[in-house]
């Protein structure tokens, strides 16, 4: 646990020659008495470590210590103590190692020159802390004293308890010389968590990566008492839920364990004054796999045998790629006491590549005067799936304990090319016995060191293939748009990749933060066609190769319309899958949930052949809707078509659909009739618009601006009029045709007069969206052709009134109100 280093709390003021009071928490238990670590004489120069155990002072409150204090066991002079320092720590143990010291404390107390007063048995001898130190009742609290030399000196109080209590030696030693169930007389001062009368300001402390299911803690900086909190976390950042978990009743401290990256908050509420306090989002991100594997397997008892180093080197060129350590003495070795360590953070990863040959050497050390027969074992894990697998183990021998290589072991080994790409780990075991050793279970003597490797595909050796780049050649000016080669040499060692653009495709730049990309987006910002090409250099030959460049170019104006897309990023959560109309269609492919390709902002279909229809005609057209995620969300499908070819998208007349998808309705169909009036021959724009706010919005409602999750694809189109204007004056005839009165009530009347022999006449009543309301067809001898229809129980609205009087086709509008 994280100890709380308040430098900004009062200093206390050492007092020297004072009697001290009785502390506020202790255990006094004590009926002997023992001259460690304070007496003189033998112990005038002496480190000590004291454990106590949650419980072993009573019901102390959360906060910090402020004084710390021993029990003298009898009558003694002032004595003064040089260079005398004491650190705190709190941690899970109940017992002392014993032969190591316990790491990770916190130095509270230092005096150059410091006097206690003169004693009678019981008195209770304080130390006032320069730095309070923040202490958890649920927790053991270790005490560790040190000074170099004493003149007088003290002995306390002591009392004999479960497990190892002290362990001590002289104040400069590496290790504990002796230790014991002996329990100090000790006490101490603590001031409560700061008292909340104002706004709780505090900031979290977690770690920053964290092993999937492995639990973890997230604290406060500050802690206040008088407080309420409500702990919250987020997987995106943006929404809040309330955690549920572990909170530690007495600090508020948050324990977790997570299979995602995930953020924390907290509100914090002062009760005495009602005001709140959000702290900062505190992240805590997934480590990488190699930093996860089982941690079970390391030695549970102290000194013994160790790894002393481990050494590889390339076979058979014997470059040295790593050697971890100095193995001397390879007996008698006091820092032979390791149960487990990790390199992975502090030696650079071990390069290896595909097919190539490696010398492995694990020299052994112990801290006996005599080796004893170990077992080693080296995994490396090729396939980069987080465990190791028996077929991972590159080495397995038994060490000698004759000459000339006394507790080495030795051996070769050839990387697959098989084996998986990137960083992965590399777990080194040395066990006594004989037994092979298992990467996840504990042992007796021995140590588990744990290295990262570099598997590498063998290196490159000439010109890379540079592959060939895809995407738009043709953009209007505002929109963005991505290029991307994914078709370039990849399974060789030593390759780079950067993008180059030109205005002239003869002077080439570099683009900044294109390296080893992909993809490549850019801005068509100035109408200024631009060149690009990938350069690919392999570093072991220092060849370079370019791609065949590839330009985009403005497009032509008349494919041009308002700017609409979608924001992108994180929050785009749909796409149109799909669109098809008379003979044309497009697929992007993929369902419509879980669709990993619904990313894009905007399609531009405008270069490919535009679809020919028929004007007074109607065509039946559908879109569908995908999303990447797992869990549906309507959208607004919104479709354009420009039928007077002026270049915009005239609302409401050209807004030729609008409907909703759910979560069972996600393929719409819709109808749109080509108007008589529709301007044809020419090109001329059709837009879909799918977006994930289906309220009133400009993006979808009118075809321009952006949105925030959707996509827009924009197709070309031109209409076409089936009938010469002036053939055998039927044109001019039914151009004659009146649809009166207009608006009507309901009943209206249709009239036109031909010359010509009509023998039939189709009527066909539709409403905006191609809904087909009325199909009759009536007799006709030429001449004037006049019939009433009754509408009346239809809705009121727009429709169009279309004729076909022996294949010759008219149409008109008629308003029903």
């Amino acid at each position: 646990m994280k100890k709380l280093l308040l430098s900004f709390l009062p200093l206390l003021i050492l007092s020297t020659m004072a009697l001290a009071q009785t502390p506020q928490y202790f255990n006094n238990a004590g009926t002997g008495g023992n001259s460690i670590p304070f007496g003189g004489g033998t112990w005038a120069d002496q480190r000590c470590q004291f454990l106590y155990t949650a419980g072993e002072f009573g019901a102390p409150p959360i906060g910090f210590i402020t004084k710390v204090y021993f029990r003298a066991s009898g009558s003694y002079p002032s004595s003064t103590y040089t260079n005398l320092s004491i650190d705190l720590g709190q941690n899970t143990l109940t017992s002392l190692p014993g032969t190591t010291w316990v790491p990770g404390m916190t130095n509270v107390f230092n005096s150059a020159s410091y006097v206690t007063p003169a004693t009678v048995a019981g008195t209770w001898v304080e130390y006032p802390l320069q730095t309070p130190f923040f202490f958890d009742p649920t927790l053991t609290l270790i005490v560790d004293t040190k000074q170099p030399a004493t003149t007088g000196g003290y002995a306390i109080y002591t009392s004999s308890a479960t497990g190892t209590r002290r362990q001590y030696a002289a104040s400069a030693a590496g290790a504990p010389g002796g230790s014991s169930a002996t329990r100090y007389d000790f006490g101490f001062d603590i001031t409560p968590g700061f008292p909340c009368n104002g706004v709780p300001t505090t900031n979290l402390t977690a770690p920053s990566q964290v092993c999937p299911t492995k639990p973890f803690s997230v604290n406060f900086t500050s802690f206040y008492t008088g407080v309420t909190r409500q702990w919250q976390t987020s997987t995106n950042g943006t929404t809040w839920t309330n955690f549920t978990g572990t909170v530690n009743p007495v600090t508020g401290f948050l324990s977790d364990a997570i299979t995602v990256p995930t953020w924390y908050r907290c509100i914090i509420t002062c009760t005495a004054t009602s005001q709140t306090f959000t702290t900062a989002p505190k992240f805590v991100d997934i480590a990488a796999f190699y930093f996860c594997y089982c941690d079970g397997s390391k030695a549970t008892g102290g000194t013994g045998i160790d790894v002393g180093n481990v050494t590889v080197t390339t076979y058979p060129t014997n470059q040295t790629l790593i050697s971890s350590g100095n193995p001397n003495p390879f007996l008698s070795n006091a820092n032979a006491s390791k149960s487990y360590s990790n390199f992975r953070d502090t030696v650079p990863a071990i390069p290896m590549y595909h097919d190539s040959s490696y010398f492995l050497q694990i020299q052994q050390t112990s801290s006996a005067t005599t080796f004893s027969a170990a077992s080693a074992a080296i995994f490396i894990d090729y396939n980069r799936n987080g465990t190791f697998d028996s077929w991972e183990r590159v080495l397995q021998e038994n060490t000698s304990q004759s000459l000339p290589y006394p507790g080495m072991v030795i051996d070769t080994f050839t990387v697959p090319d098989t084996a998986g790409y990137g960083l992965t780990g590399m777990r080194v075991i040395l066990r006594q016995g004989t037994t092979v050793p298992d990467t996840c279970a504990s042992y007796a003597e021995g140590e588990t060191e744990d290295y990262l490797v570099d598997i590498r595909y063998r290196p490159c050796d000439g010109k890379p293939v540079t592959g060939k780049i895809e995407g738009d050649t043709s953009m209007c000016v505002g929109y963005d748009y991505i290029l991307t080669d994914t078709t370039y040499q990849t399974k060789k060692h030593g390759l780079s990749r950067l993008w180059q653009h030109s205005a002239d495709a003869i002077n080439w730049v570099d683009i900044a933060g294109s390296a080893g990309k992909d993809t490549l987006m850019r801005l068509f910002t100035n109408g200024q066609p631009l060149y690009y090409r990938l350069r690919m250099t392999c570093s072991h030959t220092e060849d370079t190769a370019y791609s065949v460049v590839h330009k985009v170019n403005l497009k032509p104006t008349y494919k041009c319309y308002c700017f609409s897309q979608s924001l992108g990023g994180a929050g785009d959560s749909s796409d149109v899958g799909g669109f098809g109309i008379y003979q044309f269609a497009t697929n992007d492919g993929g369902a419509h949930l879980g669709n990993l390709r619904a990313v894009r902002k905007r399609q531009d279909f405008t270069d490919m052949q535009p679809v020919e229809m028929w004007v007074d005609s109607i065509y039946q057209f559908h879109v569908f809707h995908t999303m990447p995620s797992e869990i549906h969300s309507d959208a607004k499908i919104t479709v354009f078509a420009d039928f007077n070819n002026n270049h915009q998208y005239d609302i409401p007349t050209e807004r030729i659909f609008t409907g909703f998808t759910s979560v069972g309705y996600h393929t719409l169909l819709g109808n749109v009739v080509i108007p008589n009036a529709a301007i044809a021959d020419v090109p001329t724009g059709l837009r879909v618009i799918v977006n994930n706010n289906v309220g009133p919005n400009t993006a979808s409602d009118e075809a321009c601006g952006t949105y925030k999750s959707g996509e827009t694809e924009d197709y070309m189109v031109i209409f076409r009029r089936p009938f010469n204007v002036g053939v055998n004056n039927t044109t001019a005839d039914l151009r004659t045709l009146h649809v009166y009165p207009n608006p009507s009530n309901g009943r209206f009347s249709i009239d036109f007069y031909s010359d010509n022999t009509i023998k039939e006449v189709k009527v066909r009543i539709l409403t905006v969206t191609g809904q087909q309301v009325l199909n009759e067809v009536y007799s006709h001898n030429g001449g004037r052709f006049s019939k009433e229809l009754n509408m009346e129980s239809q809705a009121k609205g727009v429709y169009f009134v279309e004729i076909d009087a022996d294949g010759i086709k008219a149409q008109q509008r008629i308003v029903l109100r």
